[in-house]
Parts: structure tokens; C-alpha cells; sequence
């Protein structure tokens, strides 16, 4: 009967050279376990090459049951990266947790000293073994191995107890399973491919944006107070769009991170378990086949004693002896149909774990990856109606996307804006007061008979033609007002002088 226990992996930490990983037991069957095995403690800290020990003590003690794939263990200059060292964690949770769902496995010798304080750190494992957990970019999945491919058996001999056809139904069934999971990889592969081409594209996008904003590119010649405007809100939008590129490329870089975690090391998984799977029914096969040649071996000697039979009394020694051979061929193969049998409930055990247990990891790993995804998408959709809208407002963040420039900020702005323009116009002002204080910038006619109106004259007279007739005017110091006759009109045109009488 199987006796399931709990091990989570809750903690893992990074060192010199491999990854240290908190191991506990589960609180309601640890105190039992601990018991039965006079264990200390439920709690032990194990590093990478330790936990690879432990795997290659279980293949070694169960070559014919099922035994969870390993992770390859990370490169040196991933040691470093959390986001490798949180995954390894998650992969080594797996590992052990299918160990303890086997009394097969948790109730071994090696495991048991696994978990107990006599464990030394120099028990550790092939660093250089390859890898089966490993996915994609960070680590490469492993190449089916063509040493593991099953093994075909048929014979024309009537075997007891066998059934070859149901045997080539699992094969093929195990081969289509294989093919589908390689299929999902390639394209959760491809998937990952154009997420990162995406990615290098909205960085190229952000870059060019902010580039815009440093160049020497302007609107017009750049001296006109509201190219200056337009230019400086440009800018500000430029700058939104670039650091909103930046946001959407850092979101798809994590999701890719979050791809790997749920779905992509599960399926990499049990895609690269069918190859134990495959040395277990070629096990199967094996014994197979010994039980058939000692069939073959029990007919010859039974046909060898019968030929004696015929020829030579029963009680002859060389009757005695094909007879005595006879039985020991039989004793042989009811050994070997036994052992077939065996290996033959054990295959179908293990294949009815591995659909288990897939099914139920492959089913959490989906939800978790579509609920990871929807996650993520409304996080880049917030980012880009946040950023959209701050651009349709006009206002620029300068800092980050989560921050926006408050009412008195703006308030300041439009303060300056219109001092600006208020000074401007001043100068505007006083420049025109200072042409009118000398004679030559009064109204005066052109030859061709053309004048233009001073901006502050407050009867327009300009484009008329008034052909050759003499115009006279005089300028009144008391009043400074400049006084002009004009034939043709009733009344006088005077022009204000601002400045004091010359």
C-alpha cells in the first residue's frame, strides 16, 4: 500500500558555486516518518549535487520502476540569477514530491539517509549528467535518445499469460504521447521566439523615442513661441511613449520567465520522462523474451524425452536423465512466466502513474500559465491606457510611469507661460514707443503715392491714393498730438504720441 509523504521545497538559496535548497516534511505524517526511521528533524538543507545523489542511488536500487527525471543543474554564471534559482527551487519541488508520493521510493535506505543529519557533503552527484527538467533559453531540453527506443519482439511460439498486441498498443500509444509533448514544446519554443523578437522591437521603438527627444530636430526654425510649445509638448510625449516601451518590454520579458515556470519545464518534463518509460517496457520485453526461449528449451527436452521414451524403457538412465532435464526446463519456465508477469504489472502501474500524474500536472500547469497571462496582458494594457491618456492630457511624466505631475505643478507651469507672454508683449511695447520718439518714424507719404498706417493711428488711412495733392500738418507740443490736413476729408487726423512733447 502506498504511503504518501508530504516534502515541500519552500526556500533555496544561491552559494559559491551551487544552489542550497530548504527541504521540510509535511507537519501530519512527519512525526510518524520521523519516528519509524529515528530521524531528528523534518527540516534538512540540501545542495543540488546532494539531491542528484539521491536520484542516482534510486536508479540504481529501482532500474524497473519509474523514477522522476532530474534537473540539470545550472550553469556557474546562472548561480547568481534569481529568477534561475526560484526555478530550480519550483523543479526541485516537483522531484521530490513525486518521491514522496511513492512508498517504494520514500521508504528506502538511501532516501531515508538522504534525509537524515548523517549525510555528508561530500556525497553528491554526476555535476555533469544531462539534463532532463532543462527548457529553451536558459537550458536546452534533451534530445530523445535513440538507445531507448523499444525494443520488438514477436514469436510464433503460443506464450501463456501473453498478450503482444496489447504490448505494440502501449508502445505506440507511449511513441504518440512523446510526439504530442514534443509538438507542444516546439511551439511554446516558437511562441517564446516571437515574444523576445516583440520585445527587441518595442526596445528599438523606445529608443528611437527617446533619441527624438535629445536630437536636434525642430519644429519650424525653432524661435517662435509656440513652435517652442509645440516642441517642448512633443518632446514630453516622445518621452511618455519611449518609458511606455520600456514598461511593455520589461512585462513581456517576465511573462516569458512565467511561461518557463508554469508550463514549459512541466511539459519538458514529462516529455523527457518517456524515455525511463520506454527502458521499463523494454524490461518488460526482456522477460519476455527469456520466458520464451525457456518455452522453446522446455519443448525441446520434452521432444528429446519422448524420442527416448519410445525407443528405451522408462527406466533406463537415459530416459531418467531427458526426464529429469524435461522438469527442470518446466521449473524454468514457470520462473520466467512469473517473472513476465511481474514486469508486465509493473508496466502497466507505471504507465498508469505517469498518465496520472501528468494529467493533474499538466492541468494545474494551463490554469496557472492562462491565469499568469491574463495577469500580465491587463498589466500591459493599464500601462498603455495609463500612458495613452497622459498623452491626450498633455501632461508629461518626467520620472516614471506611475507618477503624475500634480495641479499645482501645472498651476506653476501656466504661471510661467503666461509671464512669458506678458513680458513679450512688453518688449513688444516698448520697442514700438521708442521708433515713434523720433520724426522719421511718423506718418509720412511715399512718392508713389502710397502710406502705411501706424499701429496706433486711430483713423486707418493707409492704401489710399491721394494722387499728387500737397498735404500739409504741424505738431502741437502741448497737446503732443500731431496734427494733418487732409484735402479731400472733413476734419483733422490725429496720431496720440505717447512719449513726452519734443
Amino acid at each position: 500500500m502506498t504511503t504518501p509523504l508530504s516534502i515541500t521545497v519552500p526556500e533555496a538559496a544561491s552559494s559559491v558555486d551551487t544552489i542550497q535548497f530548504k527541504i521540510v516534511l509535511g507537519e501530519e505524517d512527519s512525526a510518524e516518518y520521523l519516528q519509524k526511521h529515528n530521524l531528528s528533524s523534518g527540516v534538512c538543507f540540501r545542495s543540488f549535487q546532494q539531491i542528484a545523489w539521491l536520484h542516482e542511488q534510486l536508479l540504481a536500487s529501482f532500474p524497473d520502476l519509474l523514477v522522476p527525471p532530474f534537473p540539470d543543474p545550472p550553469l556557474s554564471s546562472q548561480i547568481e540569477d534569481q529568477d534561475i534559482v526560484e526555478r530550480k527551487r519550483i523543479q526541485i519541488g516537483r522531484f521530490l514530491e513525486k518521491l514522496g508520493m511513492r512508498s517504494e521510493f520514500n521508504e528506502s535506505p538511501s532516501f531515508v539517509h538522504f534525509l537524515s543529519h548523517d549525510m555528508t557533503e561530500t556525497e553528491i552527484g554526476n555535476r555533469n549528467k544531462n539534463a532532463l527538467l532543462a527548457f529553451l533559453r536558459f537550458n536546452k531540453a534533451k534530445r530523445p535518445n535513440t538507445e531507448l527506443a523499444f525494443k520488438q519482439f514477436k514469436t510464433n511460439e503460443t506464450v501463456q499469460d501473453s498478450n503482444m498486441d496489447a504490448h505494440h498498443r502501449q508502445q505506440v500509444h507511449i511513441l504518440m504521447q512523446e510526439t504530442f509533448l514534443s509538438n507542444l514544446l516546439d511551439n511554446m519554443e516558437d511562441t517564446i521566439r516571437e515574444r523576445e523578437a516583440l520585445s527587441n522591437y518595442m526596445t528599438h521603438m523606445g529608443d528611437l523615442a527617446i533619441e527624438a527627444t535629445q536630437s536636434k530636430n525642430m519644429l519650424g526654425p525653432g524661435v517662435k513661441y509656440d513652435n517652442k510649445e509645440r516642441q517642448r509638448s512633443l518632446d514630453q510625449r516622445l518621452q511618455i511613449f519611449g518609458l511606455l516601451m520600456d514598461e511593455l518590454c520589461f512585462i513581456n520579458n517576465r511573462q516569458e520567465i512565467s511561461d518557463l515556470v508554469h508550463l514549459g519545464d512541466v511539459i519538458a518534463e514529462y516529455k523527457n520522462t518517456t524515455d525511463p518509460l520506454k527502458a521499463v517496457v523494454n524490461m518488460r520485453t526482456d522477460r519476455l523474451v527469456e520466458y520464451v526461449q525457456a518455452i522453446k528449451l522446455r519443448n525441446k527436452k520434452r521432444d528429446k524425452a519422448d524420442k527416448l521414451r519410445v525407443k528405451m524403457p522408462q527406466h533406463t538412465p537415459e530416459v531418467q536423465v531427458a526426464m529429469q532435464e524435461e522438469e527442470k526446463a518446466k521449473e524454468d519456465v514457470e520462473i520466467h512466466r512469473v517473472s513476465y508477469l511481474k514486469a508486465d504489472s509493473i508496466v502497466n502501474r507505471e504507465i498508469s502513474l505517469f498518465e496520472e500524474y501528468m494529467n493533474t500536472d499538466l492541468s494545474s500547469s494551463i490554469k496557472a500559465y492562462v491565469a499568469s497571462n491574463i495577469a500580465q496582458e491587463r498589466r500591459k494594457l493599464h500601462s498603455m491606457e495609463k500612458a495613452f491618456q497622459k498623452i491626450k492630457d498633455g501632461y508629461a511624466r518626467k520620472c516614471s510611469l506611475t507618477d503624475l505631475e500634480g495641479d499645482d505643478e501645472r498651476a506653476e507651469n501656466d504661471q510661467e507661460e503666461e509671464g512669458r507672454r506678458r513680458r513679450m508683449q512688453y518688449r513688444q511695447q516698448q520697442d514700438a514707443s521708442t521708433t515713434l520718439r523720433t520724426s522719421s518714424s511718423l506718418p509720412s507719404l511715399n512718392k508713389g503715392g502710397k502710406s502705411r498706417r501706424s499701429m496706433y493711428a486711430e483713423d486707418p488711412i493707409e492704401e489710399e491714393d491721394y494722387g499728387s495733392t500737397t498735404r500739409t500738418g504741424s505738431f502741437d507740443e502741448r497737446t503732443s498730438v500731431w496734427t494733418m490736413n487732409v484735402p479731400g476729408r472733413t476734419g483733422r487726423t490725429t496720431v496720440p504720441f505717447e512719449g513726452q512733447a519734443l
